[in-house]
């Protein structure tokens, strides 16, 4: 082996072992403020939970604003990351609702902390992470979930005038609730509330299902009349 390649390897050796360590020290924010909140937590709780000394978390990350702010991005990122993916172009507005339901469970069900942390935010959030956040997303609309509005009729259903607007504050209350209890239930019992949910707004806005016409059947039964025909 070449002293080039040998130099090449320790490279990329030292590239990983700083990645897991960037990793590792995000995760342990994660706990620290989930448990205590931004106020009360501080960079030597941080640094105890991630088992550094103070002068590498510091390397990482120069002071404890600037690392819950990163936190808070990469949650909302993923969350977004992840619906994102499981949303396609062919999908009618419910399936888009589905989709972004069932995402939701899956990642708080399995990231409890994460849910903590950002029920933090929306209820009390630091005048610094507002200003930022809004500054970061502001040209970045796949974080305000923006793309898959666009996808099937979900933008006329939820425009249409009064009613898209309560549907969009029932979805919010829904998605809230949902949020809140995933650390807590069954997923089972969770999927369970998302097909009752989805029932619900099949029953009152047919035009939700209008490319897929087996749901237009299952509607026109639950609504007591004829299969509708293509």
């Amino acid at each position: 082996m070449t002293a080039r390649n040998q130099t090449n390897r320790a490279g990329k050796r030292r590239d990983r072992e700083r990645n897991l360590r960037f990793e590792s020290i995000r995760e342990a924010a994660v706990r620290v403020f989930a448990r205590n909140g931004y106020i009360q937590s501080t960079m030597d709780m941080i640094a105890d939970e991630a088992e550094l000394g103070r002068s590498s978390l510091y390397y990482y990350f120069s002071d404890k604003q600037t690392l819950y702010f990163n936190v808070i991005e990469n949650a909302l990122r993923e969350v977004q990351r992840l619906i994102e993916g499981n949303i396609t172009e062919d999908m009618d507005a419910l399936r888009v609702l589905e989709a972004y339901f069932r995402t939701i469970i899956e990642y708080f069900y399995e990231n409890s902390e994460s849910l903590r942390l950002l029920m933090q935010l929306a209820v009390s959030p630091p005048d610094h992470v507002t200003e930022q956040l809004e500054r970061v997303f502001a040209s970045d609309p796949l974080t305000y979930n923006q793309r898959h509005m666009k996808v099937g009729n979900m933008e006329q259903l939820l425009s249409c005038k009064p009613g898209g607007e309560l549907l969009i504050k029932i979805i919010e209350t829904f998605i809230l609730g949902l949020s809140l209890k995933s650390p807590h239930r069954k997923k089972t019992d969770l999927d369970k509330e998302v097909d009752y949910f989805l029932d619900i707004i099949r029953s009152v806005i047919p035009n939700a299902q209008e490319k897929n016409p087996k749901a237009n059947s299952q509607l026109s039964r639950l609504a007591g009349g004829r299969p509708q025909e293509d």
